[in-house]
């Protein structure tokens, strides 16, 4: 048997209300992760100004050579 590894276009973020992931209030696919945390957010799932998100998946690099995945 063969194991097979779907393959998505994005990361998977889950959305919880509060600081600490309180409250679990859904989840969605997104394509890239690149907010501007200063400015209001449009927050999905109608959560209020206190949130926590989980971004989970995997990376396929394409070629062999030097990346650099950061934040701040």
């Amino acid at each position: 048997t063969t194991a097979t590894t779907e393959v998505g276009t994005g990361l998977m973020a889950e959305y919880y209300e509060g600081f600490n992931f309180n409250t679990f209030k859904g989840k969605r696919l997104e394509a890239q992760i690149n907010y501007d945390w200063s400015n209001t957010l449009k927050v999905p799932f109608g959560i209020s100004d206190f949130y926590s998100v989980r971004w989970s998946g995997f990376l396929r690099i394409p070629t062999t050579q030097t990346y650099v995945v950061c934040t701040d």
